[in-house]
């Protein structure tokens, strides 16, 4: 049986949400995907539910890093060129980052 972890069974929940959306994705065919029985995904997470929370949590984390926690966000732009500037940054991450796409679907 494959070694898989919490975090593999997020890396396809996350796929599979983003492709088929909450209501359209199972845990068996998760489990599948992973090789696995229901019971293997079962045994990290509760339900689709707890999957789907934990993801949030990642998600979250994740905006905080590529953006910036509340408490460590960049000083407000004092100039246009710097309004411009922050603006394209954060419109890039958005566009070409995998992981924030994905959540998009």
């Amino acid at each position: 049986m494959a070694n898989v972890t919490k975090e593999r069974i997020l890396e396809a929940a996350l796929q599979m949400f983003s492709q088929n959306g909450y209501a359209g994705t199972n845990i068996r065919e998760l489990s599948a995907s992973l090789g696995l029985v229901k019971s293997g995904v079962y045994k990290h997470y509760e339900s689709k539910e707890a999957i789907w929370n934990a993801l949030l949590d990642q998600m979250i984390a994740y905006y905080g890093e590529r953006f910036g926690s509340p408490e460590h966000l960049p000083p407000v732009p004092e100039t246009a060129d710097e309004l411009v500037a922050l603006t394209m940054r954060m419109v890039n991450i958005t566009v070409h980052d995998e992981k924030i796409i994905m959540t998009r679907k």
